[in-house]
């Protein structure tokens, strides 16, 4: 039997509940204390559903369920043991009543953080929504914890609740508006933090309109909040947390234009050798990052090839693609001696799949897709802007625009993924080379 998880998240009013230090009166223990009660009876009836998704699951499914088990246990007896049984007022160890807790109160965002770190590991639908539903109840229960909302609108978004996750995003935002006195304010080389937690909550409520095809309300959000928290966007469809203004901001760039790209282009039927029988022997694993941006388990999977400056043990099936990448420091990850963040991988897109739109996290590099088997229905949108992969040929896109990704086809989708800096700080270090030789 499957578990259907059903996430409830309301947007209540932060107001002034949600400014620092707030003096809470002994009322507002006793109604949080049964606020968190709630929430502790909801929690253990989750411990019931992942005791009966951990039956279900073979291979490594169980113990990831185990470990998010316990995190959701943790904060009943937490709660418990920092909540005075009459008053609901928060205790010392020794049992008497202590101070308010300074914001934002570290247990729950203990909470929360527990919950989050199991996610990279995370490979079913149903440990998202139980997670989701966990932050939910959190909000519920402790509503002036700001992180939750942050934490719990982008879960939601992940798990398809988009509308619910626009109402949490707004909130936050608007929040984080309103609260902004002139000395958080700085030019955003110089930023506050609370700039910084603001462009990331308005990065997100961005991508939840992209999620409804509502481009008014992107363009609203977009205008109203960028230039007050003097974010350097030029549009709401570049949206990266880390954006060079000076960079030739365009969707596609041309992959001639680099040699590494070329060469790769050159390997391509040896590449595909080595996929041929991979795929004869093996299945392709579990995509290790992303995970919110397909709607189905198992729509987008990785042989993951080099990661974090190093190569993988993959490269014992793919030794030549491997040595090819490793002679191409544009795509492995150094230029001049500076690492370029990224990726080698392969990715599997099943037919029927969608990867909701998203962006990377910087302009300052691009993505390279080289087409390895390239069946008809695949298709790359963008800035609303569509392409098609071919086999042999590389597409070269810059990810920190809004895109996503269609197969409309029947048959499974293979590309070579890498990173490769872009060409503009690709010509500025050649420049130093040169000048300096």
């Amino acid at each position: 039997m499957v578990v259907v998880v059903v996430v409830l998240c309301v947007s209540p009013s932060l107001g002034a509940a949600g400014a620092p230090h707030r003096p809470w009166s002994v009322q507002h223990w006793q109604e949080r204390g049964q606020r968190a009660a709630a929430s502790d009876a909801s929690i253990l009836k989750m411990v019931a559903q992942l005791e009966e998704l951990a039956q279900e699951h073979a291979g490594g499914e169980p113990a990831l369920i185990a470990r998010l088990k316990q995190s959701l246990v943790l904060p009943a007896w937490t709660s418990n043991q920092h909540r005075n049984s009459s008053s609901g007022q928060p205790s010392s160890s020794l049992g008497q009543p202590r101070a308010g807790p300074t914001f934002p109160l570290r247990p729950d965002q203990r909470f929360n953080d527990m919950i989050l770190s199991l996610l990279p590991a995370a490979i079913n639908a149903h440990v998202f929504e139980l997670a989701a539903h966990a932050l939910c109840m959190q909000l519920d229960a402790f509503p002036e914890q700001i992180s939750t909302w942050l934490d719990a609108g982008q879960l939601l978004q992940m798990t398809g609740r988009t509308s619910q996750s626009v109402l949490l995003l707004e909130a936050l935002v608007q929040h984080h508006h309103d609260h902004a006195t002139q000395s958080d304010i700085r030019p955003w080389q110089r930023r506050t933090q609370l700039q910084d937690d603001a462009a990331y909550a308005l990065h997100n409520l961005i991508i939840s309109y992209a999620h409804l095809r509502d481009e008014e309300g992107m363009q609203r959000a977009f205008r109203d909040h960028a230039a007050f928290f003097r974010v350097p966007w030029p549009s709401p469809t570049q949206i990266p947390m880390h954006y060079a203004p000076s960079l030739t901001a365009k969707p596609f760039h041309n992959p001639r234009a680099i040699p590494d790209l070329v060469r790769l282009e050159a390997a391509f039927p040896a590449i595909l050798d080595e996929l041929t029988a991979y795929l004869q022997q093996h299945t392709v694993d579990t995509l290790r990052a992303d995970h919110g941006l397909a709607a189905n388990d198992g729509d987008w999977t990785e042989v993951l090839l080099w990661d974090s400056g190093q190569f993988t043990d993959k490269c014992a099936h793919f030794g030549h693609t491997c040595d090819v990448l490793q002679h191409m420091p544009m795509l492995t990850g150094q230029v001049e001696g500076r690492w370029l963040s990224g990726q080698a991988t392969i990715f599997r897109l099943a037919p029927g799949a969608h990867l909701r739109a998203h962006t990377g996290s910087t302009n300052t590099r691009l993505t390279a897709h080289l087409g390895l088997i390239v069946p008809p229905g695949p298709q790359l949108i963008v800035n609303n802007t569509a392409a098609t992969w071919e086999a042999g040929k590389v597409i070269l896109f810059d990810d920190s625009f809004i895109h996503e990704v269609y197969h409309f086809g029947t048959e499974p989708r293979y590309v070579l993924y890498c990173s490769v800096w872009h060409p503009d700080i690709a010509r500025a270090h050649q420049l130093l080379t040169n000048n300096g030789s």
